[in-house]
């Protein structure tokens, strides 16, 4: 049985060897990830120079958190960034966690029309995260959260982000100091799909309809109905 799409061969996946100095390279796909992720494309701003400017700050500030490895697919040929994951380090025992408080949105200068719309992403994926707790779950110390993931516009239908979740996956399995799991919450249908294909487990779901005050701004909300917290436990 043949694959439904083909892969580009110009295209390798690997880690970002240095995040504090090669963060731009992800900058055109981490843009556009707010600009059509279901719940970030609810907030029209985004898409203006001051809403990029925002994001690019805080792209810098999501990059340098912690030492999380960043899994970038890059076009050999183009010599550019075709999609990425960003990882987060999460431990049982908060000791063990950076140093360093996790930037949030509202750290930045924002209009109250944008705070009440980015308030209302925030509560729902608050909610979504309170509703599975991996830790008591599957028994575990240290685990790796996908915290974003996206591919570049024109690099769709090429299975960019299947080929970077499983050299991410295979890499956490093979790894003797890795993490004992991963979590996604992955609030599009189709990475949802893909982590299914994967071989992670759907450990909770979140209807958006029920939960999001802007559930009807939604990018494509026909087809992104819910939130889904994936998970996958190797030791």
């Amino acid at each position: 049985m043949t694959e439904q799409f083909p892969i580009n061969a110009d295209i390798i996946v690997k880690i970002m060897e240095d995040k504090v100095t090669q963060w731009r390279d992800i900058l055109p796909p981490w843009q556009g990830f707010f600009e059509k992720a279901p719940l970030s494309s609810t907030i029209e701003e985004f898409k203006t120079e001051k809403g990029k400017m925002l994001l690019e700050n805080l792209l810098h500030d999501v990059m340098t958190f912690d030492d999380s490895p960043c899994y970038v697919a890059w076009d050999m040929k183009n010599n550019k960034a075709a999609g990425f994951i960003i990882n987060q380090s999460l431990y049982k025992d908060p000791a063990l966690a950076p140093s360093r408080p996790f930037i949030p949105l509202m750290k930045y200068k924002l209009d109250e029309e944008v705070e009440d719309k980015i308030k209302a992403v925030s509560s729902f994926m608050t909610k979504l995260a309170e509703g599975y707790d991996i830790f008591t779950a599957l028994g575990v110390e240290f685990v790796i959260k996908i915290q974003f993931a996206s591919v570049t516009d024109g690099y769709q239908n090429q299975r960019v982000m299947t080929r970077i979740l499983k050299q991410f996956l295979d890499d956490c399995r093979l790894s003797t100091t890795g993490p004992e799991a991963i979590i996604v919450e992955c609030t599009s249908y189709f990475t949802y799909k893909i982590c299914e294909k994967l071989g992670m487990n759907l450990a909770f779901e979140l209807d958006f309809s029920e939960n999001f005050v802007h559930y009807n701004r939604i990018v494509d909300n026909d087809i992104h109905k819910k939130a889904y917290v994936m998970v996958k436990k190797f030791k």
